[in-house]
């Protein structure tokens, strides 16, 4: 028995570039506070380890820190702006659906794997059609947060 190959991509900066909505969402949050905007090449740079992540980075290198409650107010409304504006700018890389589609070619079949929420990995993927090139299916379900 011939076992279907899977290969598993990771989602920001691999699939599809996203650091142009990210940036932009890191920016309209700081402004909300009254920070300056960071340069898109510092940011760029700030990118991985989720939003949480990318706003410490960013604050630091404005010389700031803000307490846990305050840095989870900006992670929320970070959420809230990017979850709108998730694919503005952000796109797919050149050539990624031709490369998908010579893998398909050879039987192979796809999943991501990422940090990213889930809601906002599929929303993602949703709106720049590429969520069936991938294994695991989506619902309506996954178009909103899941609040515990």
């Amino acid at each position: 028995m011939m076992v279907t190959p899977t290969v598993v991509f990771d989602l920001d900066g691999t699939l599809v570039d996203s650091a142009p909505d990210l940036v932009a969402t890191l920016n309209i949050v700081f402004a909300r506070i009254g920070l300056p905007p960071v340069a898109y090449d510092a940011a760029r740079n700030m990118v991985g380890g989720g939003a949480r992540a990318m706003i410490v980075r960013g604050l630091k290198a404005e010389g700031r820190t803000l307490d846990v409650a305050e840095v989870d107010r900006l992670v929320s409304d970070f959420i809230d702006h990017y979850s709108v504006h998730i694919a503005d700018r952000s796109r797919p890389f050149p050539g990624l659906e031709a490369t998908l589609d010579a893998l398909a070619a050879r039987g192979c079949r796809f999943a991501v794997c990422t940090n990213k929420l889930e809601w906002l990995a599929v929303r993602l993927l949703d709106a720049l059609a590429l969520s069936q090139r991938f294994a695991a299916g989506t619902s309506a379900a996954h178009d909103r947060p899941r609040r515990r």
